[in-house]
């Protein structure tokens, strides 16, 4: 249950962090909201950093980045414990026993 609630405040941050970048006004200076959405896609994910250990109630592949099509760096089997360093979207950035850093999906620790 503690990891929905990490990821509801993560989503509460987010969410308002959205509405003042929206509220803020823009001068012609500044890229268009277009341009903006565009470079946000290529940009890294914001990783909000955390220190918690969770028990995994699914196995899961552990990806490079927090995306499904990157390459898959390490596997962890359900019943394991993990270090969970950060959090992004629907993402846990983890660090392995080997030092290796990945990512996994949520549900793998609900």
């Amino acid at each position: 249950m503690r990891i929905i609630e990490v990821i509801a405040s993560v989503g509460i941050v987010l969410v308002l962090a959205s509405a003042r970048t929206r509220a803020a006004p823009t001068s012609a200076s500044e890229p268009s909201a277009a341009t903006a959405a565009s470079n946000a896609s290529s940009a890294a994910p914001t990783i909000k950093p955390i220190k918690k250990r969770f028990l995994l109630s699914h196995s899961s592949r552990v990806y490079q980045r927090p995306d499904a099509g990157s390459t898959v760096v390490a596997h962890v089997k359900a019943k394991s414990r993990v270090a969970v360093i950060g959090i992004t979207g629907d993402w846990l950035q983890i660090k392995l026993s080997s030092d290796k850093v990945g990512f996994i999906r949520t549900r793998a620790a609900e």
